[in-house]
Protein backbone atom coordinates (compact mmCIF):
# COMPACT_ATOMS: atom_id res chain seq x y z
CA UNK A 1 0.00 0.00 0.00
CA UNK A 2 1.26 3.44 -0.92
CA UNK A 3 0.76 6.40 1.40
CA UNK A 4 0.79 9.91 0.04
CA UNK A 5 3.85 12.04 0.61
CA UNK A 6 5.06 15.43 -0.58
CA UNK A 7 5.39 15.42 -4.35
CA UNK A 8 2.78 12.72 -4.94
CA UNK A 9 -0.24 13.52 -7.13
CA UNK A 10 -3.56 14.41 -5.52
CA UNK A 11 -6.53 12.68 -7.12
CA UNK A 12 -9.94 14.32 -7.54
CA UNK A 13 -11.77 11.53 -5.64
CA UNK A 14 -9.55 12.23 -2.62
CA UNK A 15 -10.58 15.88 -2.60
CA UNK A 16 -14.20 14.81 -2.91
CA UNK A 17 -13.70 12.37 -0.03
CA UNK A 18 -12.23 15.13 2.11
CA UNK A 19 -15.30 17.30 1.58
CA UNK A 20 -17.58 14.29 2.11
CA UNK A 21 -15.93 13.65 5.49
CA UNK A 22 -17.37 16.90 6.81
CA UNK A 23 -20.81 15.82 5.59
CA UNK A 24 -20.72 12.51 7.44
CA UNK A 25 -18.94 10.09 5.07
CA UNK A 26 -15.51 8.83 6.13
CA UNK A 27 -13.59 5.85 7.49
CA UNK A 28 -13.98 5.58 11.26
CA UNK A 29 -11.41 2.84 11.85
CA UNK A 30 -9.63 -0.03 10.09
CA UNK A 31 -10.39 -0.75 6.39
CA UNK A 32 -6.70 -0.68 5.41
CA UNK A 33 -6.38 -1.88 1.79
CA UNK A 34 -3.76 -4.38 0.66
CA UNK A 35 -2.95 -6.99 -2.01
CA UNK A 36 -0.63 -9.99 -2.31
CA UNK A 37 0.98 -8.81 -5.55
CA UNK A 38 0.46 -12.23 -7.17
CA UNK A 39 -3.14 -11.84 -8.39
CA UNK A 40 -5.78 -9.19 -8.98
CA UNK A 41 -7.48 -9.49 -5.60
CA UNK A 42 -7.62 -6.58 -3.13
CA UNK A 43 -8.93 -6.80 0.40
CA UNK A 44 -9.19 -4.62 3.49
CA UNK A 45 -8.87 -5.11 7.22
CA UNK A 46 -12.09 -5.16 9.24
CA UNK A 47 -13.37 -1.78 10.34
CA UNK A 48 -16.17 0.75 10.17
CA UNK A 49 -17.12 3.53 7.84
CA UNK A 50 -19.72 6.24 8.15
CA UNK A 51 -21.90 7.02 5.13
CA UNK A 52 -24.16 10.05 5.33
CA UNK A 53 -23.93 9.87 9.11
CA UNK A 54 -24.78 6.16 9.40
CA UNK A 55 -22.15 3.78 10.77
CA UNK A 56 -21.52 0.71 8.58
CA UNK A 57 -19.52 -2.37 9.65
CA UNK A 58 -17.00 -3.64 7.09
CA UNK A 59 -15.86 -7.27 7.08
CA UNK A 60 -12.16 -7.82 6.48
CA UNK A 61 -9.78 -10.52 5.33
CA UNK A 62 -8.91 -12.34 2.12
CA UNK A 63 -12.27 -14.11 2.14
CA UNK A 64 -14.00 -10.81 1.39
CA UNK A 65 -11.57 -9.69 -1.34
CA UNK A 66 -12.71 -8.01 -4.54
CA UNK A 67 -11.18 -8.73 -7.94
CA UNK A 68 -9.85 -5.93 -10.12
CA UNK A 69 -10.09 -6.22 -13.92
CA UNK A 70 -6.77 -6.95 -15.67
CA UNK A 71 -4.79 -4.15 -17.25
CA UNK A 72 -6.04 -3.15 -20.68
CA UNK A 73 -4.49 -1.24 -23.54
CA UNK A 74 -3.70 1.83 -21.40
CA UNK A 75 -2.74 2.71 -17.83
CA UNK A 76 -5.80 3.33 -15.67
CA UNK A 77 -6.98 4.12 -12.13
CA UNK A 78 -9.77 2.18 -10.38
CA UNK A 79 -11.61 3.13 -7.18
CA UNK A 80 -12.19 0.79 -4.22
CA UNK A 81 -15.21 1.88 -2.17
CA UNK A 82 -17.62 0.59 0.47
CA UNK A 83 -21.39 0.80 0.00
CA UNK A 84 -24.04 1.59 2.61
CA UNK A 85 -24.56 -2.17 3.07
CA UNK A 86 -20.87 -2.77 3.82
CA UNK A 87 -20.11 -4.28 0.40
CA UNK A 88 -16.76 -3.54 -1.22
CA UNK A 89 -16.94 -2.53 -4.88
CA UNK A 90 -14.44 -1.60 -7.60
CA UNK A 91 -15.23 1.16 -10.09
CA UNK A 92 -13.09 0.71 -13.20
CA UNK A 93 -11.46 3.65 -14.93
CA UNK A 94 -12.34 4.09 -18.58
CA UNK A 95 -9.92 6.87 -19.52
CA UNK A 96 -6.13 6.80 -19.60
CA UNK A 97 -4.71 7.75 -16.17
CA UNK A 98 -7.95 9.42 -15.07
CA UNK A 99 -10.03 8.36 -12.06
CA UNK A 100 -13.65 7.36 -12.69
CA UNK A 101 -16.59 8.97 -10.89
CA UNK A 102 -17.14 7.54 -7.43
CA UNK A 103 -20.62 5.95 -7.02
CA UNK A 104 -23.09 7.84 -4.85
CA UNK A 105 -23.54 6.85 -1.19
CA UNK A 106 -20.18 5.11 -0.95
CA UNK A 107 -17.04 5.67 1.12
CA UNK A 108 -13.71 5.80 -0.70
CA UNK A 109 -11.04 3.37 0.51
CA UNK A 110 -8.30 3.28 -2.11
CA UNK A 111 -7.22 4.28 -5.61
CA UNK A 112 -5.70 1.36 -7.54
CA UNK A 113 -3.23 1.91 -10.38
CA UNK A 114 -3.42 -0.75 -13.10
CA UNK A 115 -0.70 -0.37 -15.76
CA UNK A 116 -1.45 -1.48 -19.30
CA UNK A 117 -1.33 -5.28 -19.56
CA UNK A 118 -1.01 -5.82 -15.78
CA UNK A 119 -2.07 -9.26 -14.52
CA UNK A 120 -1.70 -8.54 -10.80
CA UNK A 121 -2.30 -5.71 -8.36
CA UNK A 122 0.98 -4.68 -6.73
CA UNK A 123 0.80 -3.37 -3.16
CA UNK A 124 2.82 -0.31 -4.16
CA UNK A 125 0.13 0.56 -6.73
CA UNK A 126 -2.62 0.86 -4.09
CA UNK A 127 -3.01 4.46 -2.95
CA UNK A 128 -4.47 4.69 0.54
CA UNK A 129 -7.37 7.14 0.09
CA UNK A 130 -9.07 6.68 3.45
CA UNK A 131 -10.26 9.84 5.18
CA UNK A 132 -9.89 8.74 8.79
CA UNK A 133 -12.19 10.59 11.18
CA UNK A 134 -9.62 10.62 14.04
CA UNK A 135 -7.38 12.72 11.77
CA UNK A 136 -10.16 15.04 10.65
CA UNK A 137 -11.92 15.88 13.92
CA UNK A 138 -10.49 18.78 15.87
CA UNK A 139 -9.58 18.13 19.50
CA UNK A 140 -11.02 21.46 20.63
CA UNK A 141 -13.23 24.12 19.09
CA UNK A 142 -12.99 27.63 20.48
CA UNK A 143 -15.00 30.65 19.36
CA UNK A 144 -15.71 34.10 20.69
CA UNK A 145 -19.45 34.06 20.00
CA UNK A 146 -22.25 31.53 19.84
CA UNK A 147 -22.20 28.18 18.07
CA UNK A 148 -25.35 27.61 16.04
CA UNK A 149 -26.62 24.28 14.73
CA UNK A 150 -29.22 25.00 12.07
CA UNK A 151 -31.46 21.94 11.76
CA UNK A 152 -29.50 19.05 13.27
CA UNK A 153 -28.16 17.90 16.61
CA UNK A 154 -24.68 17.82 18.08
CA UNK A 155 -23.30 14.34 17.37
CA UNK A 156 -20.68 12.38 19.28
CA UNK A 157 -18.48 9.47 18.16
CA UNK A 158 -17.70 8.34 21.71
CA UNK A 159 -19.14 8.54 25.24
CA UNK A 160 -22.22 6.54 24.18
CA UNK A 161 -25.22 6.33 26.50
CA UNK A 162 -27.82 3.60 25.94
CA UNK A 163 -31.44 3.44 27.10
CA UNK A 164 -33.75 0.39 26.97
CA UNK A 165 -35.17 -0.11 23.49
CA UNK A 166 -35.98 -2.58 20.73
CA UNK A 167 -32.76 -2.40 18.68
CA UNK A 168 -30.74 -5.62 18.94
CA UNK A 169 -27.09 -4.68 19.41
CA UNK A 170 -25.59 -8.03 20.43
CA UNK A 171 -26.58 -11.67 20.95
CA UNK A 172 -24.59 -14.29 22.84
CA UNK A 173 -25.08 -18.06 23.17
CA UNK A 174 -23.68 -19.73 26.27
CA UNK A 175 -23.34 -23.48 26.77
CA UNK A 176 -22.50 -23.16 30.48
CA UNK A 177 -24.41 -25.83 32.40
CA UNK A 178 -26.25 -24.91 35.61
CA UNK A 179 -27.12 -28.04 37.64
CA UNK A 180 -30.01 -28.26 40.16
CA UNK A 181 -29.69 -26.16 43.34
CA UNK A 182 -26.72 -24.27 41.98
CA UNK A 183 -25.51 -20.82 40.92
CA UNK A 184 -23.34 -20.17 37.87
CA UNK A 185 -22.16 -17.22 35.79
CA UNK A 186 -23.25 -18.25 32.30
CA UNK A 187 -21.93 -15.18 30.50
CA UNK A 188 -19.74 -12.13 31.08
CA UNK A 189 -18.65 -9.31 28.78
CA UNK A 190 -16.97 -5.92 29.00
CA UNK A 191 -18.87 -2.75 28.17
CA UNK A 192 -16.83 -1.02 25.43
CA UNK A 193 -14.75 1.95 26.52
CA UNK A 194 -16.56 4.05 23.91
CA UNK A 195 -19.43 4.20 26.42
CA UNK A 196 -19.62 7.05 28.92
CA UNK A 197 -17.94 6.76 32.29
CA UNK A 198 -19.92 9.74 33.62
CA UNK A 199 -23.52 9.02 32.60
CA UNK A 200 -25.00 5.58 33.19
CA UNK A 201 -26.45 3.41 30.44
CA UNK A 202 -29.31 0.94 30.76
CA UNK A 203 -30.65 -1.75 28.46
CA UNK A 204 -33.10 -4.61 28.10
CA UNK A 205 -31.70 -8.13 28.26
CA UNK A 206 -33.85 -10.78 26.58
CA UNK A 207 -32.73 -14.06 28.14
CA UNK A 208 -33.86 -17.58 27.24
CA UNK A 209 -32.79 -20.54 29.36
CA UNK A 210 -32.86 -23.90 27.61
CA UNK A 211 -33.78 -26.40 30.33
CA UNK A 212 -32.77 -30.06 30.47
CA UNK A 213 -34.94 -30.45 33.58
CA UNK A 214 -37.84 -28.38 34.88
CA UNK A 215 -40.78 -28.21 37.32
CA UNK A 216 -40.75 -30.41 40.42
CA UNK A 217 -41.10 -29.71 44.13
CA UNK A 218 -39.63 -26.35 45.17
CA UNK A 219 -38.64 -25.54 41.59
CA UNK A 220 -37.26 -22.05 41.06
CA UNK A 221 -35.08 -20.04 38.71
CA UNK A 222 -33.45 -16.65 39.27
CA UNK A 223 -31.64 -14.63 36.61
CA UNK A 224 -29.49 -11.67 37.64
CA UNK A 225 -27.72 -8.94 35.67
CA UNK A 226 -24.64 -8.01 37.68
CA UNK A 227 -22.35 -5.02 37.14
CA UNK A 228 -18.76 -5.74 38.14
CA UNK A 229 -16.93 -2.43 38.53
CA UNK A 230 -13.40 -3.71 39.03
CA UNK A 231 -14.35 -6.13 41.78
CA UNK A 232 -17.37 -4.31 43.23
CA UNK A 233 -20.53 -6.18 42.22
CA UNK A 234 -24.00 -4.65 42.03
CA UNK A 235 -27.18 -6.35 40.86
CA UNK A 236 -28.74 -3.99 38.30
CA UNK A 237 -31.62 -6.22 37.16
CA UNK A 238 -33.22 -9.57 37.98
CA UNK A 239 -36.17 -11.82 37.24
CA UNK A 240 -37.51 -15.11 38.62
CA UNK A 241 -39.51 -16.87 35.91
CA UNK A 242 -40.99 -20.24 36.85
CA UNK A 243 -39.05 -23.14 35.27
CA UNK A 244 -42.12 -24.94 33.95
CA UNK A 245 -41.04 -25.92 30.44
CA UNK A 246 -38.03 -26.73 28.27
CA UNK A 247 -37.54 -23.01 27.47
CA UNK A 248 -37.89 -20.25 30.03
CA UNK A 249 -37.62 -16.61 28.94
CA UNK A 250 -37.42 -13.26 30.69
CA UNK A 251 -36.98 -9.65 29.59
CA UNK A 252 -34.92 -7.83 32.20
CA UNK A 253 -34.56 -4.04 32.02
CA UNK A 254 -31.63 -2.75 34.05
CA UNK A 255 -32.19 0.14 36.43
CA UNK A 256 -28.90 0.36 38.29
CA UNK A 257 -26.98 1.36 35.17
CA UNK A 258 -23.51 0.56 33.84
CA UNK A 259 -20.58 2.48 32.37
CA UNK A 260 -17.82 2.04 29.84
CA UNK A 261 -15.22 -0.40 31.12
CA UNK A 262 -17.65 -2.24 33.43
CA UNK A 263 -17.93 -6.02 33.30
CA UNK A 264 -21.47 -7.36 32.97
CA UNK A 265 -22.24 -10.83 34.33
CA UNK A 266 -25.34 -12.96 33.66
CA UNK A 267 -25.82 -15.09 36.78
CA UNK A 268 -28.38 -17.92 37.03
CA UNK A 269 -29.53 -19.75 40.16
CA UNK A 270 -31.63 -22.92 40.12
CA UNK A 271 -33.72 -24.18 43.05
CA UNK A 272 -35.13 -27.64 43.59
CA UNK A 273 -33.92 -31.07 42.60
CA UNK A 274 -35.13 -30.96 38.99
CA UNK A 275 -34.50 -27.57 37.24
CA UNK A 276 -31.22 -27.45 35.34
CA UNK A 277 -30.05 -25.15 32.56
CA UNK A 278 -28.18 -26.66 29.60
CA UNK A 279 -27.62 -23.45 27.59
CA UNK A 280 -28.61 -19.80 27.56
CA UNK A 281 -29.26 -17.19 24.86
CA UNK A 282 -28.76 -13.54 25.83
CA UNK A 283 -29.76 -10.60 23.62
CA UNK A 284 -28.79 -6.99 24.41
CA UNK A 285 -31.40 -4.48 23.22
CA UNK A 286 -31.05 -0.70 23.53
CA UNK A 287 -31.34 2.63 21.75
CA UNK A 288 -28.91 5.53 21.90
CA UNK A 289 -30.03 8.21 24.33
CA UNK A 290 -31.16 11.40 22.61
CA UNK A 291 -31.32 13.78 25.55
CA UNK A 292 -27.77 13.92 26.87
CA UNK A 293 -26.84 17.55 27.68
CA UNK A 294 -23.70 19.13 26.24
CA UNK A 295 -22.02 20.41 29.39
CA UNK A 296 -20.09 23.64 29.67
CA UNK A 297 -16.46 23.40 30.74
CA UNK A 298 -15.19 26.50 32.50
CA UNK A 299 -11.50 27.48 32.64
CA UNK A 300 -9.78 27.33 36.02
CA UNK A 301 -8.66 30.93 36.64
CA UNK A 302 -8.15 33.16 39.63
CA UNK A 303 -9.84 36.53 40.21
Amino acid sequence: MKQFEDGDPCFAPMLNALFAAFRGTAVMNGCEPTASGTDRKVWVTAGQVQINGTVVDVLGGTGTAVTVAPGGSFDRYDLLSVTASGQKIVTQGVTRRKCPTQPADTCLIAIIFMPAGATAVLPENIYDARMLTPLLVAHKLQCEGSIYCGTGNVGALHEYVDVPGAMVRKTWNSSTYVPPNSTADVLSFWVPYEYSRDIESNATFAITCHMSGWSGTGAGLTIQIVRDDWGTETVIGSASPYPGSSEVSANITTTGGFYGGDRIVIRITTAGATPQVSSTTVTYKAERSKNIPAYKRFPETTW
